[in-house]
């Protein structure tokens, strides 16, 4: 009889506990999976919050204070670097020289460089809302290049997904008008490009995990943006920084920071599908953000574009 009582036990599905007749929540153990799904959750809308912060500190910067985006990716990387030594947590060692004698890590650092860059560039160009959907599809991209460089399966639906949100791209770009000196378009280009970039150092990244920690392989986007991007202050003599400048300069590079780590640690605790469902939700944030702090709109055709280019890349990121 015991024996009986421990297979069906067994058979019982990990949902949530039934309510009593008190409708008082169970109190849940330490560890259980509806505990470690709802942290999960936390985490991820923790990190949608602080990056859709982040970008939106960075167009009042861009637009309103006129800081290049140079000194917004140096003060990146050097509070990256800081956060990576003090707090960034890590079940395998940080390793600081093979970030700049491995050649992959180095790649990884070049990679960050330029998607950061072009994406800190178009954000006062296009506005908030509209830089982050260009940027957003490297799922996009990467999806297409882990197909054909990591030979991960697309099924039926993952490629419909694709096609949908590709027309939903052109449909978002060609809604954008383009003025006298071709600068929107110039935007559109450089925005895609930093995705296309991003795309490829996800597909990287993914080696990287096999060999290094993920604090090392953070730790080599910021020391290599920060090599990159010192010369480049230092030339255009970008240092006429106020303090207002200054904190809020700081406040997105470690909105930044803290918003890769919780997204980090919001993907151990929940399944793929979970956890891309509600990064989905950033440029949708971001967007109405825009929109409340700085007027920027979307016109009707630009909404339709941006609306199948999220269903698209929902079910491309969710789907197996």
């Amino acid at each position: 009889m015991k024996s009986t009582l421990r297979k069906d036990a067994r058979k019982q599905p990990h949902g949530p506990d039934p309510p009593t007749e008190s409708h008082t929540p169970p109190i849940l153990p330490q560890g259980s999976p509806q505990r470690e799904n709802q942290r999960g959750i936390l985490f991820m809308v923790l990190s949608v919050t602080l990056f859709a912060g982040h970008t939106l500190i960075l167009r009042h910067l861009g637009a309103s204070r006129s800081v290049d985006f140079s000194v917004a990716l140096l003060f990146r990387a050097v509070i990256g670097a800081i956060i990576v030594f003090a707090f960034f947590p890590s079940r395998r060692p940080l390793q600081i020289k093979p970030v700049f004698t491995k050649p992959q890590l180095i790649w990884r650092g070049i990679l960050g460089i330029i998607g950061t860059a072009a994406f800190y560039w178009s954000i006062p160009q296009l506005g908030a809302g509209k830089a982050t959907m260009f940027s957003n599809t490297y799922v996009l991209f990467g999806t297409v290049f882990a197909a054909a460089f990591l030979h991960e399966y697309l099924s039926r639906i993952r490629i419909i997904s694709l096609i949908v949100a590709f027309g939903g791209l052109v449909i978002l770009s060609s809604a954008i008008p383009a003025d006298g000196s071709g600068h929107n378009t110039l935007a559109v280009a450089v925005a895609l490009f930093g995705a296309l970039i991003a795309a490829a150092a996800v597909v990287l990244i993914r080696h990287l995990t096999l060999h290094y920690s993920n604090s090392t392989i953070f730790l080599s986007q910021c020391a290599w943006i920060a090599i990159a991007a010192l010369p480049l202050v230092l030339v255009r003599g970008e240092w006429s920084l106020n303090t207002h400048d200054i904190g809020f300069l700081t406040a997105a590079a470690a909105m930044a920071a803290y918003g890769q780590l919780a997204m980090v640690q919001g993907f151990r605790l929940l399944n793929v599908a979970t956890g891309a469902s509600i990064q989905m939700a950033l440029p949708v944030v971001t967007a109405l953000g825009g929109f409340a702090f700085f007027g920027e709109a979307f016109t009707p055709t630009q909404l339709a574009g941006a609306a199948l280019l999220l269903a698209g890349t929902y079910f491309v990121a969710t789907r197996k």
